[in-house]
């Protein structure tokens, strides 16, 4: 966790939806969780082995879960075309749950949306960026 009250989750290789979850109930259980934090989701170099099905199985996953059922933000950072369709997908389907979502392609236009300025939250960007220097684990 970082300050500004976000969370930035990295994800690397191959991920499917057991992955997103089994991520969500670790980290609402980490003590110091807060659902109301914004959740940055960096799906940059990951590939998601899923499709729709699987989006409307984390949606319903969400949907029955109060600590990750909460008005926030949801932030997915991604480039490569199939993760970008999964993340709108997502939006599109998410009906009535109070995640406001929205989806980029740099990490300066997600801090500018975020923050209202990518200058005064170079902390954030540096996380981020360090993150994406950790090694694959296989």
């Amino acid at each position: 966790m970082v300050p500004h009250k976000t969370i930035i989750a990295y994800y690397q290789g191959e991920i499917n939806v057991q992955d997103l979850i089994e991520f969500k109930v670790l980290m609402s259980n980490d003590p110091d969780y807060d659902p109301a934090y914004n959740l940055i989701l960096d799906f940059r170099k990951c590939r998601m082995n899923f499709g729709q099905e699987g989006v409307l199985e984390y949606i319903e996953f969400v949907k029955n879960n109060d600590k990750i059922r909460v008005a926030r933000n949801t932030l997915f950072l991604t480039d490569r075309p199939n993760e970008v369709a999964l993340t709108i997908l997502f939006d599109f389907l998410k009906g009535q749950l109070p995640l406001k979502t929205a989806v980029f392609t740099t990490v300066e236009a997600l801090l500018k949306w975020l923050f209202g300025s990518f200058e005064n939250n170079t902390y954030v960007h540096n996380e981020i960026n360090e993150l994406t220097k950790v090694k694959q684990v296989d």
